[in-house]
């Protein structure tokens, strides 16, 4: 799978660290978000923001098709990380909002994030 500048990834938090997070797609390949592409609040720490396993999607920034690695940047596609808000607009995926749609009634059924996390992780794959 060749990532372009722009794409939007879905994948598993492998990795927290301090200064970044990793993360591997379905596919297997690893991106690597910083901290400075992922919240502009030099307060929150990558600990509170991300959990080990948690899916999450991401703007793919650069990718190396023969290493199948890249980096990324969460706070692109989360603009509640962003101190500096710009116009936002919601662009229907080839899914269509199914994706948002189950997650949302997954995270809104009082399900701790934990749970809906597997129970998404689990669909996906069968």
């Amino acid at each position: 799978m060749i990532y372009k500048p722009g794409d939007v990834v879905m994948g598993k938090v492998i990795k927290i660290g301090s200064k970044y997070i990793t993360v591997k797609t379905k596919k297997g390949c690893i991106f690597f978000i910083n901290k400075n592409e992922i919240t502009d609040f030099t307060k929150k720490s990558n600990y509170d923001i991300f959990r080990l396993n948690e899916q999450i999607n991401f703007i793919a920034l650069k990718f190396n098709a023969t290493k199948r690695n890249g980096f990324g940047s969460y706070k692109k596609n989360h603009p509640n990380e962003l101190k500096e808000k710009g116009p936002c607009k919601l662009i229907e995926t080839p899914n269509g909002f199914k994706n948002l749609s189950e997650y949302s009634k997954l995270i809104f059924n009082s399900k701790s994030n934990d749970e809906a996390t597997k129970e998404i992780d689990h669909n996906e794959q069968g």
